[in-house]
């Protein structure tokens, strides 16, 4: 109950923030950490900041552990120190693509999506936060966020982590006829 009532709050707060900012690229990193915060209040995943190797985290604070994912164990995601820099980058290149206006807002949305799972940079909820972004990003640009029904969980996580891997076309293409 708690992961539906952060979802709509996050979608709330996205849609005000990107209907009053039309055209830009998107939110930066203190939102996004700030996004995630308010996904995992009150969830599960607050164990794993509280209990985490070594350290206690706040919400919303970026890993400093090794992660793994379920869907694809043999995944080598960044070194936790490298996470701040990469977020940065992830900005700079999303709001370098947006500027350069030569991809549709759909796809550059999915790109983005990608882009910040790749990233991993949260213990947990980057999957919800990375979809949070693609909805913001798609309802700055005028169009509605995408959103995924009836689609397996396992065939999910299979086309995300093949993007990962350089073979977004599945993705792409569920996330195109999802749009329709």
């Amino acid at each position: 109950m708690a992961e539906l009532r952060n979802h709509i709050v996050v979608s709330r707060y996205l849609a005000e923030v990107g209907l009053t900012s039309p055209n830009t690229a998107g939110i930066p990193i203190s939102e996004i950490r700030h996004i995630s915060r308010l996904m995992l209040q009150g969830t599960d995943a607050e164990d794993l900041y509280s209990y985490g190797w070594g350290k206690r985290l706040a919400l919303g604070d970026f890993r400093f552990a090794p992660i793994t994912v379920r869907s694809n164990p043999m995944r080598i995601f960044s070194y936790p120190p490298e996470v701040p820099a990469l977020m940065e980058r992830f900005i700079k290149w999303r709001d370098d693509c947006h500027t350069a206006s030569q991809l549709h807002p759909l796809i550059l949305a999915t790109q983005i999506f990608v882009y910040f799972c790749h990233i991993h940079p949260f213990p947990d909820g980057n999957g919800r936060v990375g979809r949070a972004l693609m909805a913001d990003f798609m309802v700055r640009q005028g169009y509605l966020p995408v959103v995924f029904q009836n689609m397996d969980g396992a065939d999910y996580l299979r086309m995300v982590s093949d993007a990962q891997d350089k073979k977004p076309e599945e993705l792409c293409e569920a996330v195109a006829f999802t749009q329709l």
